[in-house]
């Protein structure tokens, strides 16, 4: 794990330590560090795994359109750190994106349900 996502994650833990501290619960720092932690990888219940994720995406949106063959490859954007090529980005909107629609080129406006 790199340093950065190191302490993303403290980070993350240390947050909701405090508010659960804030809330109330007058355990130690630590153990309600551990316990976020606990809970993010194996669930509230212990056995049911549960995550969620907030995911920025920068890219510019003519990155959207078709590009020439062999500039697919090359990187458009990013997410968090990581480049992502124009192919890329447009699966990641496709399969998880709501509300954004590829542009008709028949009409030249948004596609269908815009």
């Amino acid at each position: 794990m790199s340093t950065e996502d190191a302490h993303a994650c403290w980070a993350m833990a240390d947050r909701i330590a405090r508010a659960a501290r804030a809330a109330g619960d007058d355990r130690p720092l630590g153990m309600l560090r551990a316990q976020a932690v606990w809970e993010r990888i194996l669930g509230p219940d212990g056995e049911t795994p549960h995550f969620s994720a907030d995911v920025t995406v920068l890219a510019p949106l003519d990155a959207l359109e078709k590009s020439e063959p062999g500039a697919e490859r090359a990187p458009v954007g990013h997410v968090g750190v990581q480049p992502v090529t124009a192919a890329h980005l447009r699966e990641l909107l496709d399969h998880h994106a709501v509300g954004l629609h590829p542009r008709d080129p028949a009409t030249g406006g948004a596609g269908p349900g815009s």
